[in-house]
């Protein structure tokens, strides 16, 4: 299974006021594991609109006029990727949750000009993979 799905937030005062943030953001320096053969997800990040990290952690005050953006992790997939049936992986494709490069690197899945699987070349490819190493 793919893992979850990340989420980004902006937060400013509507009051061009300074505002706090008391952060708990535990993904921020432990990124989510996989299971079972699965990758792991991203890093969350907390940065200001001019690209000031935040920390994970604790009481923060976010300045007059300043946007915070919440760069929260989805999670880590479960199972090798390459297992992962392709018309699924071409599902997300299509609708813009995995990139038409990650469904090749990551899942092995070949997708023809209309992003539908190319099952033969997919065989072949995931095969190519799997006899390489570069399974995960």
């Amino acid at each position: 299974f793919r893992g979850g799905l990340g989420q980004v937030m902006e937060v400013s005062s509507t009051e061009h006021s300074p505002f706090t943030l008391s952060a708990n953001f535990d993904r921020v320096l432990h990124p989510p594991r996989g299971r079972a053969g699965g990758m792991d997800g991203l890093a969350g990040r907390l940065v200001l609109g001019d690209s000031t990290p935040l920390r994970g952690k604790g009481r923060q005050v976010i300045p007059a006029g300043m946007h915070l953006t919440i760069k929260m992790p989805g999670g880590g997939g479960i199972g090798d990727p390459t297992r992962r049936c392709p018309e699924r992986v071409a599902h997300d494709v299509r609708n813009g949750l995995v990139s038409p490069r990650c469904a090749v690197t990551l899942y092995g899945v070949m997708l023809d000009a209309n992003e539908q699987v190319d099952l033969d070349a997919t065989y072949r490819h995931r095969n190519g993979m799997a006899k390489a190493g570069t399974q995960t």
